[in-house]
């Protein structure tokens, strides 16, 4: 299954890489470096050109602001969660259908990398393609999601962040299209009206309301200890 499931993600991303280079070649975007095999940074660092606009009769005029300049990270939800693996699913209040589980460490990277930054998540068990922006990561509630892991006979836990598929945009086909490009445009000005800037006390090495953890206080330092690291993923 693990297999199976790397095959997915690896599809998808030589999917969307070639989808991206359409998008240059077209001229839809202006420049693409892929980082598929790199941990430190997403998979995409995409530029817009400057003329770039959200489709016919579209108010918005011009790109991402200032440079055109955006990142992109891309996940799969392969198939349906089992409850029994993740309990606090349940607990959560949100239907497994719209549940999807990314690392902590995964999101602190990419609030620390750019103001513009998106996960695009192809949802296989629901035939859809959900983009999130950096306002769902800087907004969210922080739901911890853990379950054991045993790696060369040691035992772990898998510390994990419970995200919720309605909290994205739901493209409007479940394959790639320049609506992902114009989504993605809509967005950055949605996150520009966030009175001018993201907020200040935002910050990726710090707790806001992590639900299901006993933490002192909110705001304290993040450690690896309250990650949860697993060394099966490393």
């Amino acid at each position: 299954m693990i297999e199976e499931e790397n095959s997915a993600q690896v599809g998808f991303e030589n999917e969307t890489l070639q989808f991206l280079r359409d998008c240059s070649q077209t001229h839809q975007l202006s420049a693409i470096r892929e980082y598929l095999d790199s941990y430190d940074y997403p998979d995409f660092d995409l530029r817009f050109p400057q003329y770039r606009t959200c489709g016919p009769g579209s108010p918005l005029g011009e790109t991402l602001p200032p440079d055109g300049h955006a990142w992109m990270d891309v996940k799969v939800k392969k198939q349906s969660y089992t409850l029994k693996n993740w309990p606090s699913i349940q607990r959560s209040g949100i239907a497994e259908l719209n549940a999807f589980i990314v690392d902590e460490e995964f999101l602190s990277l990419l609030q620390a990398k750019a103001r513009h930054v998106y996960i695009l998540v192809r949802d296989v068990p629901g035939n859809r393609l959900v983009l999130f922006n950096r306002r769902v990561f800087d907004t969210m509630r922080r739901i911890k999601v853990n379950r054991v892991t045993k790696f060369n006979g040691a035992y772990g836990t898998k510390g994990k962040l419970l995200m919720n598929l309605r909290w994205g945009v739901t493209l409007p086909q479940p394959v790639l299209t320049y609506d992902l490009l114009d989504q993605m445009i809509k967005l950055a000005y949605h996150v520009n009206g966030m009175a001018g800037e993201i907020p200040s006390y935002v910050r990726p090495d710090r707790c806001y309301v992590y639900e299901d953890e006993v933490i002192p206080e909110e705001g304290i330092e993040r450690t690896d200890e309250h990650r949860n690291k697993d060394v099966a993923e490393k």
